[in-house]
């Protein structure tokens, strides 16, 4: 199968003050050794996508190391189980707030990156996704209510990425 460039990036849903956001967050960006957060602790390992609370709202765990290889089917055979070793852990770990995400990368299944809010919503470090390129993420994050996913379908529309709808998360506080 022909991957494009895109096959590790996420292709973030969100709200911001009520209004649909969507951003690319290139594997370059949520992987950079400044947002290293540590190794994963156990109830990040067991989860895909988590939501947690913070005073003032939530924050989220997306653990894609969980998920098919990426631009792979889930019927394809030719998957692999990434054993990424664990960094060890900086003296103290980052501050997680409001909206930020920690990503654990499939190739690193054992270390967690912080990737904050600023940087998600700075259109100069996560790209938005158009129209016109991401109608059919788009449909898929808005009316098939997919929360996250692998999507290789390089074959229909010229893609595969991970998509990652936080908008499709319930808060409560």
């Amino acid at each position: 199968m022909d991957k494009d460039e895109r096959i590790e990036d996420i292709a973030l849903f969100f709200s911001d003050k009520g209004k649909e956001r969507r951003c690319w967050v290139s594997h370059s960006v949520y992987t950079a050794e400044s947002r290293f957060y540590g190794p994963v602790d156990e109830a990040m390992q067991a989860a895909i996508v988590s939501q947690n609370s913070l005073a003032g709202g939530p924050y989220y765990v997306t653990n894609l190391a969980n998920l098919d290889a990426p631009g792979e089917g889930p019927n394809d055979q030719a998957g692999s189980n990434a054993q990424g070793a664990a960094r060890p852990a900086s003296a103290q770990r980052k501050e997680i707030k409001v909206g930020d995400i920690i990503v654990i990368p499939f190739s690193e299944p054992k270390n967690a990156y912080l990737v904050p809010k600023t940087d998600y919503m700075d259109n100069a470090i996560c790209p938005e996704i158009l129209e016109t390129t991401g109608a059919d993420l788009r449909f898929m994050a808005n009316t098939e209510g997919v929360v996250l996913a692998n999507i290789p379908k390089t074959d229909l529309a010229g893609m595969t990425c991970y998509l990652l709808n936080l908008r499709a998360l319930r808060w409560r506080k």
